[in-house]
């Protein structure tokens, strides 16, 4: 009986610092909210500082763990996994347990499928009160595809429509979403006809599987733009072997010759 009551000490004190922690962190949950609202507008650098002062301020696990995520998010989108992977260790112990916490952790990653039908199962596991955000999740996910390139076409073929469709693309595919990736980026090069372009139509065809397709979009790219494939290249996660393959190392020399 008493260690029962010891357990049960144990539990409500617990109880009471969750507590302390959610309405202590209850004003830096709305700057999160904000902050993540703001972040089409805002330099990525700047972004990524804001976060970490949050993270610093946060006392409880749960607003920690959030913020780790979205560092980890913002990481990928610069194509740097090491440092989304960093971000994504930090995230207190107590919380990488969380559902949702890990759906949210392969999605970052890269693992789409898998995000998907975790959901799925989630969704049909879940007491009622708490099925919202999982219908959420399945919702978002499995309209990926087609909200990216309805935003690519809102204004046809200008720059705009460009920019969004070349960032839809190189998501889609932080996200593991390879086949959605390669629509996106077929739309996308049918439009743009640029060298620049080729490389993301490339990286899409590479991820499906598809490679020798990617190649001649990587030849093509290395013949007509020699000096500044290597930077487009190297700003893509994954593609290592692509630098070094016999094909595009040709056209390399081929476009340096001229």
């Amino acid at each position: 009986a008493a260690v029962m009551a010891v357990w049960l000490l144990f539990d409500n004190l617990r109880d009471l610092q969750t507590l302390y922690h959610e309405a202590a962190d209850a004003p830096l949950w709305r700057s999160l909210q904000r902050l993540w609202r703001q972040r089409t507008k805002r330099p990525s650098d700047e972004l990524s500082r804001e976060l970490e002062s949050i993270a610093a301020a946060a006392k409880g696990p749960a607003l920690q763990a959030q913020v780790r995520v979205r560092l980890a998010e913002l990481a990928v989108d610069r194509g740097d996994g090491e440092l989304a992977s960093g971000h994504l260790a930090k995230i207190p112990r107590e919380m990488q347990d969380d559902p949702e916490i890990q759906l949210q952790m392969m999605i970052v990653l890269g693992r789409g499928e898998e995000a998907y039908q975790t959901a799925k199962q989630q969704y049909d596991q879940a007491p009622e009160e708490h099925r919202l955000y999982f219908l959420q999740m399945l919702t978002a996910l499995e309209r990926y595809a087609e909200l990216s390139i309805e935003l690519a076409k809102l204004r046809d073929a200008d720059d705009d429509a460009l920019s969004i469709a070349r960032a839809a693309v190189l998501r889609a595919l932080a996200s593991g979403f390879a086949a959605d990736a390669l629509e996106i980026a077929q739309w996308l090069v049918g439009r743009s006809k640029t060298a620049r372009d080729a490389v993301i139509l490339g990286t899409a065809l590479w991820r499906h599987e598809r490679r020798d397709e990617a190649l001649t979009c990587f030849e093509r790219a290395a013949r007509e733009q020699p000096r500044l494939f290597p930077d487009w290249i190297a700003e893509i996660d994954g593609l290592d072997e692509v630098r070094q393959h016999p094909r595009v190392k040709a056209a390399l020399a081929k476009g340096g010759s001229r």
